[in-house]
């Protein structure tokens, strides 16, 4: 099982959603750990060394980074669908 990690922007984001958009995204992020791959997309444009993955929740994209050799996921962006992209 990979263990979570938000950078902070993400937990802000994620802290400051209505209750039950909150719950049903820290759920899904909860579900992946088992196998993350598994659910997650690569993201076709990606700036960095490390390979960025999305999680489609509804209306909302996490944002993500999976490192597979010390087991963790990292979730470096969360937020609306239209806007998500943008920050990247």
């Amino acid at each position: 099982m990979y263990t979570l990690l938000f950078s902070k922007d993400a937990l802000k984001y994620l802290e400051s959603l209505q209750k039950e958009h909150y719950t049903r995204i820290y759920n899904s992020i909860h579900t992946i750990l088992e196998n993350p791959y598994s659910h997650v997309q690569p993201l076709k444009t990606n700036r960095t060394e490390q390979p960025l993955y999305k999680l489609r929740v509804g209306h909302y994209r996490i944002i993500l980074q999976i490192h597979s050799d010390v087991v963790i996921v990292f979730v470096i962006s969360i937020g609306h669908r239209k806007n998500i992209y943008r920050k990247l």
